[in-house]
């Protein structure tokens, strides 16, 4: 069995990503474009945030570089909007962007579900994706001038989205404040979306989704080569992954049916497993 040098099998070659981890496992992702627009997406914890962005020379005491920087704050837990406050206070004309519905505490910016807007050479369509959160939102991004011209979903070229707490590779988040039914609506979203879209998820999960995506499907043997690969790569992040590989790995997205998607996560939060038949899965 062979193993890629990334966990997706693929490298964004023109999505200029960078990981800041926040916490224990938290992912608070830093996004460039070519003309010097930053996007920094839940930045939980200034105090690993903002020695993060001095080590990528970013500089928000830089009145040109605060200029062209922007915040996405998916959900309003307080490991992803808990920095709202210090970056609100210390740089007061800073945009922090947030959904409507959650309404995070100290965004400046709300969105309604699917209100595009631009920010450098990107084009971000928040997605109301309600379940772990009754607002949680989903940022897809994508270089703007690549859509189609019969939707703003790119069906060629590199895009990518920011999936908070709602997907996670090889797992969902739990559902804290909605339901299986809603839940397995967001899993459909994420699957309708173009196989090559980078996914850029919450937390530093994978390991232990896979070990349980694998007891549900014990004869899955693309599981069993991306924790084939971790384990050879056991101090690499597992980010970004692919859509097209979650359709593959991901138990929770293949799900075929509401009733599974709810036993699956009942199962995982108290430590069970369930063994999926072919007929239960995508």
């Amino acid at each position: 069995m062979t193993t890629h040098d990334t966990y997706c099998g693929s490298t964004p070659s023109g999505i200029k990503m960078d990981t800041i981890r926040c916490f224990s496992d938290n992912n608070c992702y830093v996004l460039r474009d070519d003309k010097g627009f930053i996007t920094i997406v839940d930045p939980g914890e200034p105090e690993s945030v903002i020695p993060g962005l001095l080590k990528l020379n970013i500089n928000l005491d830089d009145d040109e570089q605060l200029q062209k920087t922007q915040i996405l704050i998916t959900h309003h837990h307080w490991d992803h909007s808990g920095g709202n406050k210090f970056f609100s206070t210390k740089y007061p004309t800073l945009p922090i962007l947030g959904g409507a519905i959650d309404n995070p505490e100290h965004v400046n910016r709300l969105l309604a579900n699917n209100e595009l807007f631009q920010h450098g050479e990107y084009t971000f369509v928040p997605h109301h994706t309600p379940c772990h959160t009754k607002g949680h939102i989903c940022f897809f991004f994508y270089k703007s001038g690549d859509e189609t011209e019969q939707n703003d979903t790119p069906l060629e070229g590199e895009c990518g989205i920011f999936t908070g707490d709602t997907l996670f590779s090889a797992g969902c988040g739990k559902f804290f404040e909605g339901t299986a039914e809603q839940m397995f609506k967001n899993m459909s979203f994420f699957r309708s979306l173009p196989p090559q879209t980078f996914v850029y998820d919450g937390h530093e999960y994978s390991k232990s989704n896979l070990t349980y995506c694998q007891r549900c499907e014990p004869n899955n043997p693309d599981i069993s080569r991306q924790l084939e690969w971790i384990s050879k790569h056991p101090n690499v992040s597992t980010h970004p992954s692919t859509i097209e590989l979650e359709l593959k790995i991901n138990s929770f997205m293949r799900a075929g049916s509401v009733d599974v998607l709810h036993q699956l996560r009942e199962s995982k939060n108290k430590g069970a497993e369930v063994v999926l038949k072919f007929s239960e899965l995508r």
